[in-house]
């Protein structure tokens, strides 16, 4: 084996190390994320120049597979799976039929608004947005318009505070 060729491979390494270093040890948008991408780039680079064609070639096939293997490997980890949400709320539902009777319908969150979330009607839970405004949990509200699919409704405010 040549010199270069383990240099070009040493290269390759040092980028897939520096991305999982952006991955696993200091997440967000670093330093060490994009250097390994450039790295990575760089031993491609070095690998067509200095090896030829085929050493490239094979250099970027290489680093193809390996970056869709740890995608594919990625929420299947501990730091993926923390970064997945895996719960759901249960019972939830766009509605798609019967819209036009809820409008003006109250109901209450469930969940918080910020600003779509759930809100029940009745017995029945339905997907919601308001304009913009936050509420939490157990906040009244009125549908106002129905837009396609979505549902915007405002908070309820009690009459005494009209006057």
């Amino acid at each position: 084996m040549s010199s270069e060729w383990l240099l070009m491979v040493g290269i390759l390494a040092t980028g897939f190390l520096l991305l999982a270093v952006e991955v696993f040890l200091i997440p967000g948008f670093g330093i060490a994320g994009p250097m390994g991408a450039l790295t990575i780039i760089g031993g491609i680079a070095f690998a067509w120049a200095k090896l030829g064609a085929l050493w490239g070639m094979a250099s970027l096939g290489a680093s193809m597979v390996l970056s869709g293997v740890a995608l594919w490997l990625f929420p299947r980890s501990p730091a993926g799976k923390r970064l997945v949400l895996r719960t759901g709320l249960s019972g939830a539902r766009a509605v798609d039929d019967g819209l036009d009777a809820l409008l003006g319908a109250h109901g209450v969150t469930i969940t918080p608004l910020r600003p779509s979330g759930v809100v029940e009607f009745g017995q029945q839970r339905i997907d919601v947005v308001t304009d913009g405004s936050y509420l939490e949990p157990h906040s009244p509200v009125r549908v106002v318009r129905i837009e396609g699919n979505r549902i915007v409704v405002e908070p309820l405010v009690p009459e005494s505070l009209h006057h």
